[in-house]
């Protein structure tokens, strides 16, 4: 294709940043993006690769490719301005070329930004790949941190605590509802924390007062804890509410993210046992911290969780835009992708797992069955872990002819009593309690939201944490 002299002039110099980009970045799909789009320009050529190692920033690679278009953008500009001052006998010889000019230059800037487009494309499939990865690494790093602070004795600001209780929220939630429960829960001695989505953390003080009633108080910062006898003298337990960093997360992604957080704390040593309480999908984060961590694990306790998959997910997995009328959000992404290939989504052309996925298209006891047979060890110190599935339930009257019976139900109408209590999980749970909780269905007045508020389950939580 004829181009000017000026025009091509221009593409020769892009041509040579190009095939520098092009080496610096050693990518075969960067460089067949490039070669695609330069192709398609009919000027010069890009280079084939021959190193090993890339290295290379999106940004950067788009950042030149602007570069090339504002380039440009400079010489249509100066064309135009000068059409617009030409006079004289070779007016029209000269019109013609810049006229050429003109639109050869807007037709490469189309062709460039084609490149950007190509660009962002691998950039996708990249942070795709690097997803898939993103979450052993992070255990890995969780690991070296772990064996480095038992190698050097380094305690946490909160290690001397050897009884703990980690409260963990379910779907589209956060842990103020647990935080009732907790405080409900604790007795005197005790020290409850909160920590926030946004990283925040409040901190609280379990006393009697002088008329020998329990208090919960709470405190402005980790420095009036530290000033606090049952701070300073560890004899009760922590509460630990935690709020997941997303509230559709992943349960792998807020093992990951709890770890971290409880190692900081200085809770995760020889000394101090975990006792895990999960509502609703919390159940399963709490399952997957115990199945990456089961030396530091205690007890897990749950109530309402679906082990099963849950058509409700499901629902909300293959149709987000219903979800979203009652308030649910499918499509909220977190930065982790499993490695099983049915369970993730795709928005935006990023791949990625959460909530939704994992309740649509895992049971928790496929992954259970996958670590009884490569890791037949851990999954003997499930075994020996006090392990309730606890199921909520209200009582729905059923009309027939000739009169009416009340009947025992699921307290949301979604997850059965049975993926509550676990049943496909056989021996592995050790007690199976239900509970009647107030609500009426899944929308108004949901009864799944009241099972943390239930008495009973309250005094569950107590007796676990009494228990040796």
């Amino acid at each position: 294709m004829y181009k000017e002299p000026e025009v091509t002039s221009l593409i020769n110099l892009h041509t040579s940043r190009a095939n520098a980009t092009v080496l610096l970045a050693n990518s075969k799909l960067v460089r067949n993006a490039y070669a695609k789009i330069w192709g398609f320009i009919d000027s010069g050529s890009i280079t084939e690769l021959a190193g090993t190692m890339i290295m290379f920033d999106f940004s950067d690679l788009k950042a030149e490719v602007d570069q090339y278009i504002s380039d440009l953008d400079e010489l249509r500009l100066k064309s135009e301005n000068k059409k617009l001052q030409l006079k004289g006998d070779q007016i029209e010889e000269e019109l013609l070329k810049l006229t050429n000019i003109i639109s050869q230059c807007q037709e490469i800037s189309l062709y460039y930004n084609m490149l950007k487009s190509e660009i962002s494309e691998i950039e996708l499939d990249f942070e795709n790949a690097v997803r898939y990865y993103r979450s052993p690494m992070r255990q890995g790093l969780n690991d070296i941190s772990i064996i480095y602070n038992s190698m050097k004795n380094i305690k946490g600001p909160m290690g001397d605590f050897e009884e703990v209780s980690v409260y963990i929220h379910g779907i589209e939630s956060n842990g103020n509802e647990f935080l009732e429960s907790a405080k409900k829960a604790s007795v005197e001695g005790d020290v409850i924390v909160h920590v926030k989505r946004n990283g925040k953390k409040e901190y609280y003080v379990v006393k009697m007062n002088e008329y020998g009633e329990k208090e919960v108080l709470a405190l402005d910062d980790f420095q009036s804890l530290q000033k606090e006898d049952a701070f300073k003298y560890p004899e009760g337990r922590i509460h630990l509410v935690y709020d997941t960093e997303q509230s559709n997360e992943h349960r792998q992604e807020t093992s990951d993210d709890l770890t971290r957080l409880l190692s900081e704390m200085g809770l995760i040593n020889k000394t101090t046992k975990l006792n895990l309480f999960g509502h609703s999908y919390g159940g399963r984060r709490s399952m997957q911290f115990a199945m990456d961590y089961p030396d530091y694990v205690q007890s897990i306790t749950t109530i309402g969780t679906p082990y099963d998959k849950n058509k409700l997910a499901k629902t909300g997995n293959s149709l987000p835009y219903v979800a979203g009328k009652i308030g649910q959000d499918p499509r909220q992404f977190t930065d982790f992708l499993d490695f099983n290939p049915e369970n993730k989504r795709e928005d935006n052309g990023i791949l990625h797992s959460n909530v939704y996925t994992d309740l649509s298209k895992e049971e928790m006891k496929e992954d259970l069955q996958n670590l009884k047979s490569a890791n037949p060890e851990v999954y003997t110190k499930l075994e020996k872990m006090n392990i309730i599935a606890s199921a909520g339930y209200r009582m729905e009257t059923v009309y027939y002819e000739g009169g009416s019976m009340e009947v025992k139900t699921e307290s949301d109408d979604v997850v059965s009593l049975e993926s509550q209590n676990a049943n496909n999980l056989e021996s592995l749970i050790d007690e199976r309690p239900q509970y009647e909780v107030e609500g009426v269905s899944t929308i108004k007045n949901p009864g799944h939201g009241n099972e943390i508020k239930d008495e009973e389950f309250i005094e569950l939580i107590r007796q676990v944490n009494t228990d040796k």
